[in-house]
């Protein structure tokens, strides 16, 4: 069972990168969040928190608890862990921090959309952002469900990519 916060399981050192980006979410400081919207503003121009959030203690708590969209954040390891979910993405994947901090991304995707997915992923890697992506997602409990309009981003600092983010902006029921 994992004590850590809201923001860190006290198990996060899944590789190189989660380890670099774990310890980022373990401070109090704000790094890691800062460097997840840092990526995003530098790559798209755009800012991931509204107005009069400049206070990284502000932002970090807007993004994670009131944001009205899905953020969640990957590792770059081999076999990428998801490190940060905020609770609009928990409420998406029907899971708490505990559940999805730590799980194989790809395990998000249904085992018939990994490939899709996974396209998806290294494209990002590749050119460093991907706007308007649309995919099926399944919860922990099984449950099938589109991810709409999203927004994919390298984690970036000094040149190094240390992971991905993706800003989902919209959810809908997948029907077969």
């Amino acid at each position: 069972m994992r004590s850590g916060g809201p923001y860190l399981p006290d198990d996060a050192a899944f590789s190189a990168s989660g380890v670099f980006l774990a310890s980022l979410l373990g401070s109090h400081d704000g790094r890691f969040l800062s460097l997840l919207a840092g990526s995003h503003l530098k790559l798209t121009g755009e800012s991931i928190a509204p107005e009069g959030y400049e206070a990284i203690a502000n932002m970090m708590d807007w993004l994670y608890r009131n944001a009205p969209f899905g953020l969640l954040a990957q590792d770059a390891s081999a076999e990428p862990r998801f490190v940060h979910a905020n609770q609009a993405a928990q409420s998406f994947f029907e899971c708490n921090w505990h559940e999805i901090v730590g799980m194989h991304s790809r395990l998000s995707a249904p085992e018939m959309n990994r490939e899709a997915r996974e396209t998806v992923m290294e494209d990002v890697l590749k050119n460093g952002y991907r706007a308007g992506y649309r995919g099926v997602r399944r919860t922990l409990q099984g449950r099938l469900f589109w991810i709409e309009d999203v927004s994919i981003w390298n984690i970036v600092d000094d040149d190094v990519i240390h992971g991905q983010a993706a800003l989902i902006r919209q959810t809908s029921p997948y029907f077969s």
